[in-house]
């Protein structure tokens, strides 16, 4: 799976225990234990057909309707957490450098915005 699927997973499967939904948390994670690399919406999606196996863990009816929306309301909160962090560190990383510019070239502490008075003796 891919850091957003393990992410989207983990946020899902809180969202359920905190709902007392732990059976279809344990259920999410045993499903999507062993996804491969971009995998999650076929394993979700096998899982909401409710595809009977020996050995295979069903979904309930709640659950079948409610992981794929928690997985996808999850994948989409993370997305749009790390554009907002990214701008966000981006612009902190621009000012941080734009202050210590200004301080290096105009001679300023970039703490305090004070001019330093700077005498050349030749």
């Amino acid at each position: 799976m891919t850091d957003s699927d393990d992410v989207a997973v983990w946020l899902a499967a809180g969202v359920l225990r905190a709902s007392d939904n732990e059976i279809d948390a344990l259920n999410l994670e045993a499903m999507v234990a062993d996804a491969g690399p971009g995998e999650l919406d076929s394993v979700v999606e096998k899982a909401r057909l409710s595809e009977q196996r020996g050995g295979a863990l069903g979904m309930e009816i709640v659950g079948a309707i409610l992981i794929p929306v928690l997985i996808e309301a999850a994948r989409q909160f993370w997305s749009a957490y790390q554009k907002e962090f990214a701008e966000k560190a981006g612009k902190a990383a621009a000012n941080a450098t734009l202050e210590q510019l200004r301080a290096w070239f105009f001679w300023r502490s970039p703490s305090r915005g004070q001019s330093r008075a700077v005498s050349h003796a030749c």
